[in-house]
Order: C-alpha cells, then sequence, then structure tokens
C-alpha cells in the first residue's frame, strides 16, 4: 500500500534566530600538536589551551540550554 504524505507540512515551527555567538563559539578548535616529542612546556600550554577550550564550550553548551529554555517558557 502507497501512503502520499503530500498533505503533511513541510516546514518545522518558527524559531527565533540563534543568538549569533552560539555556532561560532563551537567552532573554535585547539589545533593538534605537530608530530614528535613535546617539550613540559608545550605540553603544559597544550593542556591550558584545551582546558580554555573546555570551559569555553561548556559556558557556550550552558547559554545555548538557557536560550532554548526560554523558547520552551513561551510556547507553554
Amino acid at each position: 500500500m502507497l501512503l502520499t504524505l503530500s498533505g503533511c507540512a513541510t516546514s518545522g515551527p518558527n524559531l527565533p534566530p540563534l543568538p549569533s555567538d552560539l555556532p561560532t563559539c563551537f567552532d573554535r578548535l585547539v589545533p593538534a600538536p605537530k608530530p614528535g616529542t613535546l617539550t613540559q612546556e608545550q605540553i603544559l600550554k597544550l593542556i591550558g589551551e584545551l582546558k580554555a577550550s573546555e570551559l569555553e564550550k561548556s559556558l557556550c553548551g550552558k547559554r545555548f540550554l538557557a536560550w532554548y529554555g526560554t523558547l520552551q517558557e513561551k510556547t507553554e
């Protein structure tokens, strides 16, 4: 049996635009270290960069969840 979906809605809910800082903060990555042996100073610097990146992404995620939470409150 063939079922046509021509009567179904093809567009999703009309959402406000995502805050412009959110997509860009998730795009930034810490570059991979170059092949070879790293000095202790390079390792500590890399760890610092990774921790800062982790914090930045965590804060972006929390801002996204807060933004999404306000959307949910408006629709309830």
